[in-house]
C-alpha cells in the first residue's frame, strides 16, 4: 500500500480534521482587488515557472525526492507538461526547451509495449499520465507527436470502465476512469473510477478532438451517479468524488437517510470536476442544470490554505489538503462561466495565491494528504490557477 492509501485511512481513522488561521481568513474582496494587481500576478506567474525550470533533471523529467510512488516521474512530469501547453504563446514559446526535453522524458518511457500498453504499466498514475500528456500534446503542433497521440488515445479509450472493455453494466462507477489500470472482474482490488480523472481523461480527449458521442454518452452515466446534495442546503446538488457511497475518498461527509442508506455530500473540488465534465458533455445529469449544480458549488465550503492548523474536523482537514488542486479546479470553472458571483471568489483566491508563494517561488501545502507539500506537487497546480484566473 502507498503512502496515499495510508496516510489518507490513518487521517479518516483518526477522525480528525482542522482548524486555525488560514491565507483567506481575513482577506476582504477589495483588499483582493487592491493587493493582487496585474503586475503581481505576473510576477508570481514567472517566479513559478523558473522555480519549475530549475527543478527539471538532467534527462528531462520531474521526479519528486519526498514520496517513493511519485520518484519516477512520469505522473508528475505528464502534469507540469499539460501546465506549460496551458500559457499564453508567448510564455509558452520561452518554455520550449524544458517543454521538449520533458516530452522527450516520457517518450523514452513510453516506447516499449504494444501501442504503449506495456510500457503505460509501468508508470506511476498511468491514466492520469497519459491523459495530462495526451492533452499536453493536443494543444501543441498538430503534427507534433503523432504516433504518441494515436498510442495515448487508444490507451485511454481502454480504460473506461465500460460494458465494450469487460466491466458489468451494473457498476457504481461504469463510464468513468480509475487513474490506474484495472482488470475487470477483480472487484476487491479497484481503486473507484472519480471525478478528477474522470474529467481529465475527457478534457484530454475533447482537446485532442476525439471525445466521441459514445464516450460522452458512458460518462454522462458515470456523472449521473456522482450527483450528491449539499450540506445544509436543501435540494441543492453537487458532486462527489466517487459514486460508491462508503469510499474513505468522498472528502464532503455523508449523511445518512431516512431509509438508513449512507450517502456521501458534494464538496467544491469535486463539483468543479463535475461542471466541468458537464460543460464537455452538454449535457445536464437527471434533468440538473449546468446552473443548478453552479449554485450548489457555490454553497459548498472552499478549501482553506491554512496557516496554523488545529486537527478537529474530518471533512474540512481533508478537502484543504487539496487546496491547490481546488485552486487549479475552480480557474477552470471560472474561465467557463460567465457567472459575477464567482470574482469575487475568484479576487480572493488570486490574493491568496500571490501572498502564500515562497520567495523561492514556489507553494506548498502544511497538510501532507495528498501529496500537496510536496512543492513539485502544489507549485504547477498553483501555477495552472493563476493562467487559469488571469485569462480574461
Amino acid at each position: 500500500m502507498n503512502r496515499f492509501y495510508c496516510l489518507l485511512l490513518i487521517g479518516l481513522l483518526c477522525g480528525c480534521g482542522f482548524c486555525g488561521r488560514s491565507w483567506g481568513d481575513e482577506t476582504s474582496e477589495s483588499q483582493a482587488d487592491s493587493n493582487a494587481g496585474k503586475q503581481s500576478l505576473d510576477e508570481a506567474l514567472q517566479r513559478g515557472l523558473e522555480w519549475i525550470r530549475r527543478q527539471q533533471g538532467k534527462d528531462g523529467g520531474w521526479c519528486s525526492v519526498n514520496y517513493a510512488p511519485l520518484r519516477p516521474g512520469a505522473g508528475i512530469t505528464a502534469r507540469i507538461l499539460a501546465v506549460l501547453a496551458e500559457l499564453p504563446p508567448q510564455d509558452r514559446i520561452r518554455r520550449t526547451d524544458e517543454y521538449q526535453r520533458g516530452v522527450q522524458f516520457l517518450s523514452r518511457k513510453l516506447q516499449a509495449g504494444e501501442s504503449g500498453r506495456g510500457s503505460l504499466e509501468q508508470v506511476d498514475y498511468p491514466v492520469y499520465t497519459a491523459a495530462c500528456l495526451l492533452d499536453a500534446q493536443a494543444r501543441g503542433d498538430p503534427g507534433e507527436s503523432l504516433v504518441m497521440k494515436s498510442e495515448l488515445i487508444a490507451f485511454l479509450l481502454r480504460q473506461q470502465r465500460t460494458s465494450q472493455n469487460g466491466w458489468p453494466a451494473d457498476g457504481a462507477d461504469i463510464g468513468g476512469w480509475s487513474p490506474w489500470i484495472e482488470t475487470p472482474g477483480e472487484v476487491t482490488a479497484q481503486p473507484p473510477a472519480n471525478v478528477s480523472v474522470t474529467c481529465c481523461v475527457l478534457e484530454a480527449l475533447h482537446t485532442a478532438g476525439v471525445l466521441t458521442d459514445d464516450v460522452k454518452g458512458e460518462a454522462a452515466r458515470f456523472l449521473s451517479r456522482c450527483l450528491a446534495p449539499v450540506a445544509g442546503s436543501a435540494g441543492l446538488r453537487g458532486m462527489t468524488f466517487t459514486p460508491w457511497p462508503d469510499s474513505p475518498f468522498n472528502k464532503g461527509g455523508t449523511i445518512r437517510t431516512a431509509e438508513g442508506a449512507i450517502r456521501p455530500l458534494a464538496y467544491h473540488s469535486a463539483t468543479a470536476d463535475g461542471l466541468r465534465i458537464m460543460k464537455l458533455l452538454s449535457a445536464s445529469p437527471e434533468g440538473v442544470s449546468l446552473e443548478d449544480v453552479l449554485q450548489g458549488y457555490r454553497q459548498t465550503p472552499r478549501a482553506r490554505l491554512v496557516t496554523n492548523p488545529e486537527f478537529e474536523g474530518e471533512s474540512e482537514r481533508l478537502q484543504s489538503a487539496l487546496f491547490f488542486y481546488d485552486a487549479a479546479a475552480f480557474g477552470r470553472v471560472w474561465q467557463m462561466s460567465p457567472e459575477k458571483f464567482l470574482e469575487g471568489d475568484r479576487a480572493r483566491l488570486l490574493t491568496i495565491l500571490v501572498r502564500s508563494q515562497h520567495e523561492d517561488g514556489s507553494w506548498t501545502n502544511l497538510l501532507p494528504w495528498f501529496f500537496e507539500d510536496d512543492p513539485l506537487i502544489a507549485t504547477p497546480l498553483a501555477v495552472s490557477a493563476l493562467i487559469r484566473l488571469n485569462s480574461r
